[in-house]
């Protein structure tokens, strides 16, 4: 569910041009039924799928099947409450605006390009690229873009601290998997362990 977090209509011309978008990357049609927010983020994950993407196989999937499979436990750094509140739970006008924007970059084809430059930072473990992530994203053309984009990524970084922190207290090993954005910058997660006392290392792996 969405915690408590009431949806609501599109304008009707933009309800239709995501709609089209949704059918044209072959989204399902129970999409439609979702937060706005919600619908929006689906089409592009499906839209990732024509870049090589699919969510299905994303690392965070394959890793905690990895770890069901080798019967170890899974705690979470965050709650899905957290999460789906930091998505839903904004300003109704500036979501509105912001799905435009986006749905926008779907039909000209730019959504592709940044997805499928992430992807490769990620794949060649160019954090460099990655920190300069919104000089490029194409999504943070707006303050209030940049304060979403902010809130997503550096402003969940010290609750992610806190969590693994708590998880190493417990003195055993800790994995920790958390996105690549959250490995970038000054206030990126491993500045952050770092500054809590923790010796914190790059491991570099060869092609």
């Amino acid at each position: 569910g969405n915690f408590g977090i009431r949806a609501y209509d599109l304008p009707a011309p933009l309800k239709s041009r995501l709609e089209a978008v949704a059918k044209r990357v072959c989204a399902p049609p129970s999409l439609s039924a979702e937060h706005p927010m919600l619908q929006y983020m689906g089409v592009m994950l499906f839209d990732a799928r024509f870049v090589g993407l699919e969510a299905g196989f994303g690392s965070e999937v394959v890793i905690a099947s990895l770890a069901r499979g080798a019967r170890k436990p899974i705690r979470s750094l965050e709650t899905v409450e957290s999460q789906t509140r930091l998505l839903l739970d904004r300003d109704q006008n500036e979501s509105v605006e912001g799905i435009e924007r986006g749905v926008a970059l779907l039909e000209s084809g730019k959504t592709r390009a940044v997805t499928q430059r992430m992807s490769r930072a990620w794949e060649a473990g160019d954090l460099a690229d990655l920190a300069d992530y919104q000089s490029w994203c194409e999504c943070a053309q707006t303050q209030s873009e940049r304060n979403a984009l902010s809130d997503l990524n550096d402003g969940r970084n010290p609750g992610l601290a806190v969590g693994i922190d708590k998880l190493m207290s417990e003195g055993k090993n800790v994995f920790a998997a958390v996105g690549a954005l959250h490995m970038t910058g000054p206030k990126g997660l491993p500045l952050l362990l770092e500054h809590m006392g923790y010796k914190v290392e790059r491991v570099q792996f060869g092609n």
